[in-house]
């Protein structure tokens, strides 16, 4: 695994929303955008690709918070994306 970034602001709050996205607070209340570039449902699912060696696309169902169900695809440049359905 490679090695965090170190970075200077701490994070006060972090929301992880139903629909795969991530929002991250600093302790004055400004978001901080690098921290939200990637949301939690793609970093795990690059996590199960990559680290672990999974064919993500033979995943028959994803279910995510609220009971919404997610469909996959891969972008021409390899990018996981995912629509709600």
């Amino acid at each position: 695994m490679r090695k965090p970034k170190k970075l200077v602001r701490k994070i006060k709050s972090l929301y992880l929303f139903p629909n795969g996205n991530v929002a991250a607070f600093d302790e004055g209340g400004e978001q901080i955008s690098l921290v939200q570039k990637i949301g939690w449902l793609t970093k795990y699912l690059i996590y199960l690709r990559d680290e672990l060696g999974f064919n993500i696309m033979d995943i028959e169902e994803i279910v995510i918070p609220n009971g919404l169900k997610c469909e996959l695809f891969i972008t021409k440049d390899n990018k996981i994306k995912y629509r709600i359905v």
